[in-house]
């Protein structure tokens, strides 16, 4: 028998993110798949190539800025201070470990010059938006109170 008052637990931000994560992978490799029936290039060559090095490049910077901005913020005591959330990437972005992933993905998709590729990308990015990142938000909003969301307000996702 289940108790109706007994409340289901809140999945942790990193289970939202890992589920995000899938997603990603999957729109990857149904990309590729498409791909490699019926490829189709969306621009030239280099010219898709070179602004894939460049998403390819900036990505895992971003992300690796990212987490080490997190971690620190993880470390620090007073953590409902507002001021702890405008740190790092995190000035410029609600979710920068996910638009360097969109990158990654994107940047990807441009040096393969695929176009099923990158329709895929951006619909998991698209969905990922809507789905995860609400729930992660959602998730903080709870762990940090009006802290954070008065720095949601003034920082877009």
């Amino acid at each position: 028998m289940s108790d109706k008052n007994t409340k289901k637990p809140v999945p942790g931000v990193h289970a939202v993110l890992a589920h995000s994560y899938l997603m990603y992978f999957f729109a990857v490799v149904a990309g590729l798949l498409l791909d490699l029936t019926i490829p189709i290039k969306i621009i030239p060559d280099h010219i898709a190539t070179a602004i894939g090095m460049v998403f390819l490049f900036a990505a895992p910077a971003l992300i690796i800025w990212a987490q080490m901005t997190s971690h620190r913020f993880e470390k620090e005591k007073n953590k409902t201070d507002a001021l702890n959330f405008f740190k790092g990437p995190y000035v410029f972005t609600r979710s920068p470990t996910h638009l360097g992933l969109d990158m990654l993905v994107i940047g990807f998709a441009l040096i393969l010059n695929s176009l099923f590729l990158v329709v895929f990308s951006l619909v998991s990015f698209f969905l990922t938006r809507s789905i995860f990142v609400r729930k992660e938000e959602r998730i903080l909003g709870q762990k940090y109170g009006d802290q954070y969301h008065k720095y949601r307000k003034s920082v877009r996702a």
